[in-house]
């Protein structure tokens, strides 16, 4: 699939964020991320180790695969990061932007995915 960014198809970007469930509080600027995700919110929403997700009750939730594709706890696909920092869901639709594929997996897996 292409890249939506790629096609002018970015003027939907606020109000895709906008409308986020929840908005995770983590450190946009690390490249492998170890450590406590925080709604913002308020209150912890898990833990990340290496690529893999963890909910509050170290349940894992999902990760980042080396394809560079996020896969929930089933191992199914629920979308993709690309190496700019914007993650999409399986239809092709940014879901979220920012500074890291760590990052933006994160805010994917942590709104959409539930423990297996």
């Amino acid at each position: 699939m292409n890249n939506p960014l790629e096609n002018g198809d970015d003027h939907n970007l606020d109000s895709i964020f906008n409308n986020l469930i929840q908005s995770l509080e983590i450190d946009p600027h690390q490249q492998i991320a170890d450590g406590d995700v925080y709604w913002d919110s308020g209150g912890q929403a898990g833990h990340i180790e290496g690529q893999k997700f963890y909910n509050t009750g170290d349940h894992y939730i999902g990760c980042l695969g080396a394809d560079m594709k996020v896969y929930d706890a089933h191992d199914k696909c629920i979308g993709w990061v690309d190496t700019k920092g914007h993650a999409y869901t399986l239809d092709g639709a940014v879901f979220a932007e920012g500074k890291t594929p760590i990052w933006v997996a994160t805010v994917l897996v942590f709104n959409t995915s539930s423990p297996g």
